[in-house]
């Protein structure tokens, strides 16, 4: 009997060991680790409870990687910078678009404060200013990457959590030096369509008011006036034409 009573404290004790291994390597993120239903002796439900505690947990993982994979992707994809920071300005994520944009070196810049590597005084101002607020700073820079000077749109999103403590904020920079140039060439383009359309107009009209002014102008002068009028009617016409070309 006391051999029996001996082997069963041996069994339950083992058991235990064995519930508190399998419980200390899923808290430990071994979320495959299960409880054999052979092994669980008195305790089953414990260690069903174990078991499912286990089955849980793999599926939550599982969802956030997916999720982790799938958040990674798009901003891998994006054609906009994004830069992703905590609450102490340290890089947690940056991709290709902005590593691209800002002429940076990704092993060289993850763990890092982004007010010490990225050397832009607007761009640190705008993230202070989006922590402090805890709300969306929208600024345009320019940037001088190598010998290239860039103008870039700049979008800074604090970010909190589910109790509103802060935890970071978003960068988001998108690269609009081509569209400020072409903006550049549009506005010179209809300054100077503008001039050279006024000069012809500005001779018709006058030319035109001479005439109805002075019923009394001589035919020689009256052809001249009107052959000059005909001239910058078709110079006028020319122009545009041109316009509708370009």
């Amino acid at each position: 009997l006391l051999i029996s009573a001996f082997v069963m404290v041996w069994r339950k004790t083992a058991t235990v060991e064995l519930l508190t291994k399998t419980t200390e390597s899923i808290a430990g993120g071994d979320f495959e680790r299960r409880v054999p239903e052979s092994r669980a002796l008195g305790m089953k439900r414990l260690a069903d409870a174990i078991n499912q505690m286990a089955r849980n947990s793999a599926k939550r993982l599982s969802t956030l990687t997916a999720e982790r994979n799938r958040l990674a992707t798009i901003f891998t994809g994006m054609v906009e910078g994004v830069v992703d920071v905590d609450e102490k300005q340290n890089i947690v994520h940056i991709n290709e678009a902005a590593l691209l944009l800002l002429d940076l070196r990704r092993e060289k810049y993850i763990g890092k404060p982004v007010w010490q590597e990225i050397r832009n005084q607007k761009i640190i101002l705008a993230l202070d200013e989006a922590l402090r607020t805890r709300s969306v700073i929208k600024t345009q820079i320019d940037y001088l990457r190598g010998r290239e000077q860039l103008v870039i749109d700049l979008y800074v999103a604090s970010l909190a959590d589910d109790n509103g403590n802060p935890i970071g904020a978003i960068l988001v920079l998108h690269n609009v030096t081509e569209l400020k140039h072409l903006e550049r060439i549009r506005t010179d383009f209809v300054a100077n369509a503008s001039h050279e359309l006024k000069t012809p107009i500005t001779a018709i009209r006058g030319l035109s008011e001479t005439v109805v002014n002075d019923p009394d102008v001589d035919k020689q002068t009256l052809m001249s006036f009107m052959e000059r009028i005909h001239a910058q009617s078709i110079r006028l016409s020319q122009l545009v034409t041109d316009l509708m070309t370009i």
